[in-house]
């Protein structure tokens, strides 16, 4: 018996509307030119609302073009810096594939958090405010069975938003379309690197697209940076409105006074033509810009994958005076200087954790009164580091921007578990040290290492026995922050239990900035002293620089078989390098991170000291200035 089966004709003629639909090729448009046509930004999630301008930043136009399906390229890698528009192109590629070029797409982000976020606050703006994405793609919150908050359908395809944790869900999903954003912030995974799991789904389409995009983190470990060495790695180049010599905008070539400060630093800001040196306004940048080229720096390992490396000095919405502040905010502060160069230059950032040459500073030691304090320090502290037969101490002064005089070391050999040693150290620490002025300090802190023989420094440090400006600390690698409020501790002893407030140290983090404070160089022109420079008087012994570097910041495998960055001795002893790290803490816990200009003049005027500013400073030579060529006739040449 035969069955006859009738659709309701509304529902045929969608089903052929649906099939003729798929049959149709992939269109001629770009996704740079169907942006230009139809995306409009939300006022909700730009600065600029309305339609989309490709004139804004024409160095997206090529990366759109290789995303199009009229590319023979199938890989796109992009590593920029903040306010680039890195995710807009995202965006418009996901606008682009929902309106014209349908397929199965899997987007992959840190966490399913951010995948949320990225929903609610990106993509609902995206399908709600261009009008022809409008009914494309449900509101989520109908609850349509193909809508949700991390899986959109839409006519011949599917958006699906992924967090790169979920091994299962990349490698399980089919896709034409794999995009990642903000790659380095993806966890390693134990089943295997991400990229290439998400990659798997892309098997049966050949006409795939893959795009990663990112700032990057530190070297050795970018995810990011590691997928675009594998590529042509492209700069853009612009022409200088002088010479016209195309050249990369890079940070060394952006000149500025960093002694200055609001709108003398923004008037001293400007960039230099690597090839005429002549000076280069901001406002020169949008015309530059627009005249700008993307050139490959090397051949590709596969002609179809491209890189694409662009810093935030391109950026139209990022003005150069405020990169010039946020690098004179950065300088000594190695956590703030590796978010300026991952995310303004939009570089790896390598830790300042290769050991300094010891010999150079040795050779570097100033002259003066043997334990006098200097004219510039504001006020000194100590630390002291317990071993099995002695302790030893440095007393250290400490000036504006973390400038920092070494005043007294010393070795005080004895058991520990005794109380001689101990009184000796008292006896040398519990006292007035001489200003250069002739008033007499006392130490604001005194920091005992208690991470050897805990409980005897616990019983020689009680408020009975140790001077009123001591505490007890301990260095912890994972801490972010200099020094921390005190915790109670505890210690078995013989007698019971000895128990001490203690501070927990962030002694990576500031072996990181003491190092990069040793490779500061002493100016030689009429300067002031760059921002943590390390004076150390001719009394320092050899061994005391070797020390002082015996430590390097080495990338090892954990046992999960990740890679993590740790301090390895490099020498015998290293009792110079804690005490550095722990005056450095002591300093911290004052004040010396938080004080403002006001508040220094104030504790040398409440300490008796002079001015800084009536010191006397040596005349050093003046380098000459470089002559410069006659200005050329701007935009001239390359405008034709």
């Amino acid at each position: 018996m035969k069955h006859s089966f009738h659709l309701h004709p509304e529902a045929a003629a969608r089903l052929r509307a649906a099939f003729y639909r798929g049959l149709r090729p992939d269109p001629i448009l770009t996704v740079w030119e169907w942006a230009a046509l139809y995306r409009v930004l939300s006022r909700s999630t730009s600065g600029q609302p309305g339609p989309w301008r490709n004139e804004t930043t024409p160095y997206l136009v090529e990366i759109m073009e290789v995303l199009s399906p009229t590319s023979t390229v199938e890989t796109v890698v992009f590593v920029a810096g903040s306010q680039i528009g890195k995710t807009e192109v995202l965006l418009n590629l996901l606008g682009y594939i929902a309106h014209q070029a349908p397929g199965p797409t899997v987007f992959v982000l840190p966490t399913e958090g951010v995948a949320e976020n990225i929903s609610k606050e990106r993509l609902t703006p995206l399908f709600r405010e261009t009008s022809v994405l409008r009914g494309v793609v449900q509101d989520s919150a109908r609850r349509d069975a193909g809508n949700t908050l991390l899986r959109k359908e839409f006519p011949g395809g599917s958006l699906k938003l992924v967090s790169a944790d979920s091994a299962a869900q990349l490698a399980s999903t089919p896709a034409r379309y794999v995009l990642g954003d903000e790659v380095d912030r993806w966890k390693p995974n134990p089943e295997g690197d991400q990229t290439e799991l998400a990659k798997r789904g892309q098997i049966a389409f050949p006409r795939r697209k893959t795009y990663w995009t990112s700032t990057p983190t530190r070297g050795g470990e970018s995810k990011i940076w590691t997928l675009l060495e594998a590529t042509d790695v492209r700069y853009y180049l612009v022409p200088c409105p002088h010479c016209s010599h195309f050249q990369q905008l890079i940070f060394q070539q952006l000149k500025f006074d960093s002694a200055k400060r609001g709108a003398a630093l923004r008037e001293s800001v400007h960039y230099l033509c690597i090839s005429c040196e002549q000076r280069i306004s901001e406002g020169d940048k949008p015309a530059m810009v627009a005249a700008g080229r993307w050139e490959a720096s090397k051949e590709s390992e596969d002609e179809k994958t491209r890189g694409y490396h662009l810093n935030t000095l391109y950026s139209p919405w990022f003005r150069w005076h405020e990169i010039a502040k946020k690098w004179i905010a950065a300088q000594g502060n190695p956590a703030r200087l590796q978010t300026f160069v991952n995310i303004i230059l939009g570089e790896c950032w390598n830790e300042p954790g290769e050991k300094p040459d010891w010999k150079r500073l040795y050779e570097r030691r100033e002259t003066g009164p043997v334990g006098v304090v200097p004219f510039g320090a504001t006020f000194i502290t100590a630390a002291v580091d317990v071993q099995g037969d002695r302790l030893e101490y440095e007393v250290v002064g400490w000036g504006p921007d973390r400038e920092r005089w070494g005043i007294e070391y010393g070795v005080l050999h004895g058991n520990p578990s005794q109380d001689g040693v101990w009184h000796e150290l008292w006896a040398k620490l519990d006292r007035d040290f001489q200003h250069i002025s002739g008033v007499g300090m006392r130490l604001r802190r005194i920091a005992v290492d208690s991470g050897y023989l805990a409980t005897e420094v616990y019983k020689q440090c009680s408020p009975r026995r140790r001077p009123r400006s001591t505490i007890i600390v301990k260095g912890r690698d994972e801490l972010q922050v200099p020094i921390m409020p005190p915790v109670s501790a505890t210690a078995k002893t013989r007698a019971g239990r000895a128990k001490a407030a203690v501070h927990m140290v962030g002694s990576s983090l500031l072996k990181s900035e003491l190092y990069h404070s040793l490779r500061l160089d002493r100016p030689v022109d009429d300067e002031r002293m760059p921002a943590g420079y390390c004076h150390f008087p001719d009394t320092y012994p050899t061994e005391y620089f070797r020390q002082l570097t015996a430590e390097e910041l080495r990338l090892k495998r954990n046992k999960r078989g990740f890679q993590v960055r740790e301090w390895v001795k490099t020498g015998e002893r290293n009792e110079a390098l804690d005490l550095a790290v722990y005056n450095r803490a002591a300093a911290a816990d004052v004040g010396l991170d938080r004080w403002t200009p006001q508040h220094w003049a104030k504790e040398r005027s409440n300490s008796g000291l002079p001015e800084v500013l009536s010191a006397p400073q040596p005349a050093r030579p003046k380098r000459p200035r470089p002559q410069r060529s006659g200005e050329a006739s701007r935009f001239a040449r390359w405008r034709k």
